[in-house]
């Protein structure tokens, strides 16, 4: 059967993925509430089960009252955009209370425990809250910006020309695509501001600063790339059926530790590799579009010149050596960005590979060591007897396998001698006033501010 360390690491984990996604202002309201209840009967950070219920049909009440037709559709909808129902997520919180008092077999809800354990905090507007969709927004802002500094506030014609009456579009196109490039780090060079063309110092200053931002925009986008393919979720991920393939062709259950990494760099590279070739043809067949539905005679390429074009612009090169159709700018603004989070998740793979093959040798050595005197002396506590306890192997293994630091262990120690006192141990009291180690001196308003804060579980920066 499974191990006490086992049946721990499960009920935490069923828990973590059970946890109730709030607001912030969600969840500071919710704790003022069970705070009022608790101050009116004289006590402080739980309220009786009774009470909590009264809470709940209150609640319960005020949500039937405002359903209608298709409610949870259109709650659904609405939280993508910041308009959160906040009854409807009081009444989950009361309900999943009065199930947690239930399952302890008390009569006591202490909500301030439960915010802190059952709740996970997430941004108000989800739909805005990834990576992905903050490095675009900016990317938007930055688009925009640029076709008004140069086309209607600096009116740069080298940038914004409006010389051509049939595309009166072509001035702001113009600009947008200049953005793209830039913030690409591209820089074909067939449009700039020539500071030898004018007097005007403000207006080379400007230009300056643009390209600083241009290349803060620029690292946004490539970092949310980078920590894509980190996190394993790269935008065109093949490594999952790649590694399902190779382990059907060696179907061998001992399998060394340097075929392990060569099947490790095989799945990585083919991985960038076909990420690399559908950036480009993409790129390619798209540009053969413009370019059969061009007039100009310099801009007759072949294939191959479309190909060198392709690799180029994902590679963020841009020599800036061919003459290009100037409607394909519709889609080298797009293009241009796809490069730079094509760099991006080169890099992160890269580092990515680099991390997954010190995991593997560092476990692939550790799964063979036997039992050993150096063992025994390396994981053994101060109890010297000649044995190894689950929990004594559980730390020593993660030391070893670098998951857990030194610095780690401290302090959790330390904590752990804070909240145990001189008992030696952790037990819990109906009357303890702090359930999560908060001093009582603190005053109640600093409570609630830092209570929001307190997300354990939650390692991902949320984008407001």
């Amino acid at each position: 059967g499974a191990s006490e360390i086992e049946k721990i690491a499960e009920k935490i984990e069923t828990r973590r993925n059970s946890r109730i996604e709030v607001t912030a202002a969600i969840r500071v309201k919710f704790l003022k509430i069970c705070r009022e209840v608790a101050r009116s009967k004289g006590i402080r950070n739980k309220i009786d089960v009774e009470d909590l219920k009264r809470l709940r049909d209150d609640c319960k009440a005020r949500v039937e009252a405002n359903n209608g037709e298709n409610a949870s559709m259109k709650r659904n909808f609405f939280i993508l955009f910041g308009q959160w129902d906040e009854d409807f997520v009081l009444l989950q919180l009361y309900e999943k209370g009065i199930e947690n008092v239930s399952q302890v077999e008390s009569n006591w809800f202490h909500f301030r425990d439960f915010s802190f354990y059952y709740t996970k905090i997430v941004s108000k507007r989800k739909f805005f809250a990834t990576g992905t969709a903050y490095a675009f927004k900016w990317l938007f802002l930055f688009y925009l910006l640029t076709a008004v500094l140069f086309c209607w506030i600096m009116e740069e014609r080298t940038i914004c020309p409006n010389n051509d009456p049939d595309r009166p579009y072509l001035g702001w196109l113009s600009a947008i695509y200049f953005a793209s490039v830039t913030m690409s780090t591209v820089g074909y060079g067939d449009l700039s501001l020539d500071p030898d063309s004018t007097d005007d110092r403000w207006r080379v200053f400007i230009a300056t600063v643009y390209m600083i931002v241009s290349i803060w925009v620029g690292y946004t986008v490539f970092a949310v790339a980078a920590d894509a393919a980190l996190s394993g979720l790269s935008v065109c991920s093949v490594g999952d059926w790649l590694t399902e393939m190779y382990d059907k062709m060696v179907a061998r259950d001992d399998v060394s530790l340097d075929e392990q990494i060569r099947r490790i760099r095989i799945i990585r590279f083919t991985e960038l590799v076909v990420l690399g070739l559908f950036y480009n043809l993409i790129g390619i067949f798209v540009a053969r579009i413009f370019i059969r539905l061009s007039d100009g005679e310099e801009e007759d390429w072949t294939w191959m010149t479309t190909l060198y074009w392709a690799v180029q612009t994902t590679t963020t090169i841009g020599y800036g050596d061919l003459s290009m159709p100037v409607d394909m700018r519709w889609f080298q603004i797009f293009y241009t960005t796809l490069g730079t989070v094509l760099v991006g998740s080169v890099f992160g793979g890269i580092a990515s590979l680099s991390q997954e093959l010190q995991d593997l040798k560092r476990f692939y050595a550790w799964k063979r060591r036997e039992v050993s005197k150096r063992l025994l002396e390396d994981m053994q506590g101060e109890n010297d007897d000649g044995k190894i306890d689950q929990y004594e192997f559980l730390v020593g293994s993660l030391l070893v396998l670098n998951k857990l630091e030194r610095s780690d262990i401290d302090q959790i120690m330390d904590r752990f001698r804070e909240l145990a006192g001189t008992k030696g141990y952790i037990d819990f009291q109906e009357d303890t006033v702090g359930e999560i180690g908060l001093q009582e001196s603190q005053s109640d308003d600093h409570m609630e501010t830092e209570e929001v804060m307190l997300d354990i579980d939650d390692t991902k920066q949320i984008y407001m």
